[in-house]
């Protein structure tokens, strides 16, 4: 830093010199010796103490003082390119190097005073110094700052009493340790967003910007641990572990098996998913670089074959024809987005996302649960009026009978009933013997034989 000649524009006030002699640091510099005999003109060197600086030194010169023009304090820390000697500003002829001014409005010289203090503590600090002799901005200045504050001792005012001595220590601690760099700490230097690019970058959630360039890069990432992820397996100490995923592996596949057999009127049950396992699992394993991801049915496939099944039912298609085509477009558009680096998407897929998925799973799996005891309703109706169901046997037509053979016929349930010729009744009325209803060609009458047979039982 080179100094620069300040300027000031003129003041209507009262001369600064009129005022400084009755300031209180102008009282302080005139009982100062040396400033006394500058004023004379008769300042000496010390050459006493010129005896005990080394060759080479330089010197650090600390002005502060309070101007009545000033209505703001000003600091300046100059740094000058080549020492020089300031004349008789400095006690002994030493080459000044640094010069801090400290200006400032009247009334705040106790302040002042101690600034100017702890700045020359500041330059007497061997690690400080050098920092000031090689700082090129002012951030540099201020780092050295905290680092001394870091390694300073301080002594509190109200618990120290200034007439006690303290006694210098008996080994100076070595300045080495504080002359090391700081350790970097990553969190604090690293930005975040760059952070977070980094780490999309290195888990291939970012755009390669060509056709297939996430699959290629993918590959790259992949290729050094591709055979170590098999060959890490061949150990005696994984046995345990193959035959814990093969039951992993095998339950739900059976369990959802059967599950899926009742869904979609046995199209896809137990064997096809034992198929589908094996195929999705060594396919996956061998060519996706991920041999210990299972893949398997679980709810939301139960759910999604359900409906696919209804649909096609209602329809009149063939399901396992049009689940062929569900399956050739879905890898349709697997390549397309595979092509494209649709995965870079993913990290934007935040808890939300997953909670949204995760709540249209279970109001289906409810939807599923109400629609099922509706069907058990259907199936097994509640019989509110409380008494017999309007439903009776009816003899056929033009066989004589027995007014007893009357009344036992209307006793007949509905699937006691004789609905076809040559089929026999298949019980009697506990009021006859059952010869006596040997009888063809019985028809149902009533206004309840149309509805399911009412069954008072709560564990259907």
């Amino acid at each position: 830093y080179n100094p620069q000649m300040l300027t000031f524009p003129p003041n209507p006030r009262p001369l600064p010199g009129e005022n400084l002699i009755q300031s209180p640091s102008n009282v302080s510099m005139a009982r100062n010796t040396s400033s006394g005999e500058l004023q004379n003109g008769e300042h000496k060197t010390n050459t006493h103490f010129m005896r005990k600086i080394p060759a080479g030194a330089e010197a650090s010169n600390i002005l502060v003082g309070e101007v009545d023009f000033l209505d703001k304090t000003l600091a300046a820390f100059l740094r000058l390119s080549s020492a020089a000697v300031m004349g008789d500003l400095t006690e002994v002829p030493v080459p000044t190097r640094f010069i801090f001014v400290l200006l400032g409005p009247p009334g705040s010289h106790t302040s002042f005073h101690e600034i100017g203090r702890a700045m020359a503590t500041l330059m007497s600090d061997e690690i400080f110094h050098e920092v000031a002799y090689r700082a090129k901005k002012r951030e540099h200045l201020l780092a050295g700052v905290d680092e001394f504050l870091d390694a300073v001792t301080v002594l509190p005012p109200g618990e120290w009493d200034p007439s006690i001595r303290i006694e210098p220590p008996a080994a100076i601690p070595s300045q080495e340790v504080r002359k090391r760099p700081p350790e970097k700490n990553p969190k604090e230097e690293i930005d975040e967003e760059e952070e977070e690019a980094r780490q999309r970058e290195q888990s291939g959630l970012s755009r390669s910007g060509r056709l297939f360039g996430g699959l290629v890069n993918d590959l790259k990432r992949k290729k050094p641990w591709y055979w170590s992820d098999f060959k890490d397996g061949l150990s005696m100490k994984c046995i345990a572990s193959w035959i814990f995923l093969y039951f992993a592996c095998l339950s739900p596949i059976i369990t959802f098996g059967g599950l899926l057999g009742s869904a979609t009127g046995n199209n896809i049950a137990a064997m096809e998913s034992l198929v589908s396992g094996f195929v999705c699992g060594m396919g996956y394993g061998f060519f996706s670089g991920q041999p210990l991801t299972i893949l398997g049915s679980t709810g939301p496939v139960l759910v999604f074959e359900t409906i696919v099944y209804d649909f096609c039912t209602r329809v009149g298609w063939d399901y396992l024809t049009f689940r062929f085509w569900i399956g050739t477009w879905i890898a349709i558009i697997l390549l397309i987005l595979v092509a494209v680096d649709a995965s870079a998407l993913v990290c934007y897929i935040t808890r939300f996302t997953e909670e949204n998925f995760a709540c249209l799973i279970g109001v289906i799996f409810i939807y599923k649960a109400i629609e099922n005891v509706i069907l058990i309703g259907a199936d097994f109706p509640m019989n509110t009026s409380g008494g017999k169901p309007d439903c009776s046997c009816i003899p056929p037509a033009g066989d004589p009978l027995s007014p007893e053979a009357i009344h036992d016929w209307a006793q007949y349930d509905r699937k006691s009933c004789v609905v076809s010729n040559g089929v026999q009744l298949q019980r009697s009325p506990r009021t006859q013997p059952r010869s006596l209803f040997q009888l063809l060609n019985g028809t149902l009458a009533g206004m309840d034989c149309d509805k399911p047979e009412y069954v008072s039982d709560v564990f259907l």
